[in-house]
């Protein structure tokens, strides 16, 4: 829980969501959770533990760099991540039809799993991070190119879920 997230600075807020999160967890894996609020230093050890003793599920809510942070820690480890959208811009979060907080909460206990396809691209003497969201069950088919974003804009191309993108298509930030 980033308690520095634009829709978490109030301390009752961020107490009510944290109580809601916890009943809907342990409504969901049958395990009481373990809440981290702090430092983004906490936040990445706490990911990175995660990645290794593979717990039922992994809750993270903030922002875009919270999500981002718990995905780059969580890829291929198989752990499932609930995004709780509690930042400012929630890029992912809307790009992928994730309701506001309550809703997501509500729904927690009985949510389906979704895989998501992502990349990440480093470029330039800075490494700056961006990356590429693809949805399900799309049909890219052949000579598609699809960019990453670019850290002027909002650096991720997203593309949604159900889409066709034909041949010779050139997708871009």
């Amino acid at each position: 829980l980033n308690p520095h997230a634009s829709r978490l600075h109030d301390s009752d807020t961020r107490q009510a969501l944290t109580e809601a999160l916890m009943r809907a967890v342990r409504e969901r894996t049958g395990i009481k959770p373990q809440v981290v609020a702090g430092t983004m230093e906490e936040a990445q050890a706490a990911f990175a533990l995660a990645a290794t003793d593979r717990p039922a599920l992994v809750v993270v809510a903030g922002g875009d760099g919270s999500v981002r942070q718990a995905g780059a820690a969580l890829s291929g480890s198989g752990v499932p991540l609930a995004i709780i959208p509690a930042g400012t811009g929630n890029v992912l979060a809307r790009s992928l039809r994730i309701g506001g907080p309550a809703a997501v909460v509500r729904g927690l206990p009985t949510a389906v799993e979704r895989r998501l396809a992502l990349g990440r691209v480093r470029w330039g003497a800075t490494g700056e991070p961006t990356a590429t969201a693809i949805g399900d069950d799309n049909v890219i088919r052949e000579y598609v190119s699809i960019h990453a974003g670019t850290v002027l804009d909002r650096g991720v191309t997203t593309i949604g879920n159900g889409n066709w993108i034909l041949a010779y298509c050139h997708v871009a930030h």
